[in-house]
């Protein structure tokens, strides 16, 4: 009732006080139609408030526990400037009203810098964050405390006053990420994102295999941070800790700074080749990378601490010095972190190009157009001039950017390019080690009775009814006709082309929910209800698609979403392609029927999926049912091509 679309943050005590003496209406439709109707211009774009009303409910839904008022009112007046992030809250649930407060102070800092600094620090700020999401999801860190670790990230990034602050703030908060005490943070931070290699062996029609996912995984996360340079942590940190230890006159000065001298030798330097045309701030961001600079501060100690000159002033003076010439090489080190997560040695982005990573702009360079340093959703810039291709952005909602990369190489079925890069996309952003083996037993129990009921409604007009009642909001007016009509004329084609398989797992949720006993005695809904209280059935959400576009978030959710032909409408084909990114779902399904064990779904979903939609031609970019078919026709021949 209060909040006015992109309000400042001085605005919002007025707001609360306002909030409190608001009668509300008697029919909550008064207010949605008002925040419909109200429009508003931000950054050249227009927006309504059901806009930011919406963003704050999404974020609202995923949390244990709901935000509190001014927290609310806060991301509803801020979401036009900042909505680029928005995804990073619907992860971190444990971000209180401090959290958000520090966060908006440091966007509205950012403004005052020049863009080359902000490209750095953006890039430290969305890698540090992303990072603290990933760790959350995978268990490594709890709600409570990944939110603490954000408040202190964007407190810290507030109140730096030069690159070295940004610096050790970065590596500060990285360190408290980590295991305490792990003596490779390079090898903790696999660890934390990955997990430890689990060999898993299964047979399948007759032949016995064995899959690791995380092994695989780590291959090519190494493989990658190869082939992009990327600056190895402990070189930072021992970059870092000495410089520490100098400043604080801790441990042997001269010893510190042959460490220093040691360290700094290990930096990375990529040069941009002479053929290259690189011009403008795209030059002046490469440049930095050619050749560290770090060595010339630390020669300057060396000489004075050999003849024995070391003056505390200057010691701390070029300490800093150095941590700001290191501060680069700082975002490039936990941004590859990213990239090897999110990439594979093989896409051609990142194996023929080495400077694919030091291009990302984390805030558009060179424009001359000034917009918000939060307000731009990740975007792979495809070029075949100068510099070739590039990301610009941050890394909330980056699955689909990780698709679009992955699917910048060999081409796939036609008309597939965005559903490729949803589906590739959001197998790359699942953590598979959330996944038990009772999994997908009870996703095939749920479909299983599904098909039942169905079946079941061709000869019971009572079930039929019900039936016909369930599937309103899951399948399309069309599709239900043509479900309704195939029961009573024995159809059984059209009755099951009528349908999916999430339509079969969302409807089997109705069943539950309508019927208190079963109106018919089957082992499948016996062994389903003993499951209804199971962990494993949160496990299940892992089978859901990431929606950036359509959840507001990058995790998976199984979530029951609009039918099908209600995304044909719309006018971008990525809504689509997020809708029809279920590919999961079948191959759980698979997994349950042959016996394969979860810990392996992880090593066969993309090059099983790679198989499978490359075989998929569509009409145009809103041609869904291709896409549903290919998902079905998966065999055992899919799985054994992968596999052996």
């Amino acid at each position: 009732m209060v909040a006015k679309g992109q309000a400042g943050t001085s605005a919002l005590a007025s707001h609360l006080k306002k909030m409190h003496r608001v009668a509300a209406p008697d029919e909550e439709d008064e207010i949605l139609l008002r925040l419909a109707r109200t429009h508003y211009k931000s950054s050249q774009t227009n927006y309504s408030e059901l806009d930011n009303f919406v963003a704050v409910t999404r974020i609202d839904a995923h949390r244990t526990e709901p935000l509190d008022d001014a927290s609310a009112l806060l991301l509803a007046d801020q979401y036009s400037e900042n909505r680029a992030v928005y995804p990073y809250f619907a992860c971190l649930t444990g971000i209180n009203y401090n959290g958000f407060q520090n966060f908006f102070a440091f966007s509205a800092k950012l403004k005052g810098m020049q863009d080359l600094q902000v490209n750095t620090v953006l890039g430290e700020f969305h890698a540090l964050t992303q990072l603290l999401c990933l760790a959350q999801e995978s268990g490594a860190l709890e709600e409570k405390r990944a939110g603490e670790l954000f408040g202190q990230l964007t407190g810290k990034f507030g109140q730096a006053a030069s690159p070295a602050d940004f610096a050790s703030a970065s590596l500060e908060l990285l360190r408290k990420l980590l295991p305490a005490g792990a003596a490779d943070p390079d090898e903790a931070i696999r660890n934390v994102l990955l997990g430890r290699p689990s060999p898993v062996t299964f047979e399948l029609e007759g032949t016995t295999y064995q899959a690791d996912w995380i092994a695989s995984r780590d291959t090519d996360f190494r493989h990658v941070l190869e082939q992009q340079k990327v600056t190895p942590l402990a070189v930072l940190y021992r970059l870092y800790d000495s410089a520490q230890n100098l400043i604080a006159r801790r441990g042997d000065a001269t010893a510190n700074i042959r460490t220093l001298e040691a360290a700094s030798a290990a930096l990375p330097a990529v040069e941009v080749p002479k053929t290259l045309r690189v011009k403008g701030k795209l030059h002046e961001v490469l440049q930095i990378y050619e050749k560290p600079k770090a060595a010339a501060e630390i020669a300057k100690l060396s000489q004075k601490s050999g003849k024995g000159k070391l003056n505390q002033k200057d010691v701390e003076k070029l300490c800093r010095e150095l941590l700001t010439d290191v501060n680069p090489q700082v975002r490039v080190a936990v941004t590859g972190i990213l990239y090897a997560y999110y990439f594979r040695p093989t896409d051609l982005l990142i194996s023929e190009d080495p400077l694919f990573l030091r291009k990302h702009e984390f805030v558009e360079l060179g424009s001359g157009v000034h917009r918000s340093p939060f307000a731009e959703t990740p975007e792979l810039q495809v070029s075949s001039e100068e510099a070739g291709s590039y990301l610009r952005g941050g890394f909330a909602g980056f699955s689909g950017t990780a698709g679009r990369v992955a699917g910048s190489g060999p081409k796939h079925g036609a008309g597939t390019d965005a559903v490729f890069a949803a589906q590739i996309g959001s197998l790359r952003a699942t953590n598979w080690r959330n996944v038990g083996d009772r999994a997908p037993i009870i996703l095939g129990l749920k479909v299983r009775l599904a098909r039942e009921w169905i079946e079941r409604a061709a000869r019971d007009p009572g079930l039929l009814a019900d039936v016909a009642d369930s599937a309103l909001g899951i399948l399309s007016l069309g599709r239900r006709a043509m479900l309704l009509n195939g029961l009573q004329s024995g159809d059984w084609p059209a009755v099951w082309q009528s349908v999916t398989l999430s339509d079969l797992y969302f409807l089997s949720d109705r069943y539950m929910a309508r019927y208190q006993s079963d109106p018919w005695d089957s082992p499948v809904t016996r062994y389903l209800r003993r499951f209804q209280d199971d962990p494993s059935v949160a496990q299940l959400d892992t089978a859901g698609a990431s929606h950036p576009l359509l959840n507001g978030c990058d995790h998976a959710h199984l979530i029951r979403l609009a039918p099908y032909e209600e995304f044909e409408r719309m006018l971008m084909p990525t809504a689509m392609a997020e809708r029809v990114s279920e590919f999961k779902l079948y191959l759980m399904e698979y997994a349950d029927e042959a016996g394969i064990p979860a810990a392996a779904l992880g090593a066969l979903a993309e090059p099983v999926a790679l198989g499978v939609l490359r075989k998929v031609q569509m009409a145009d970019m809103k041609d869904w049912r291709p896409v549903a078919l290919a998902y079905s026709t998966l065999e055992d021949k899919n799985i054994q091509a992968v596999l052996h």
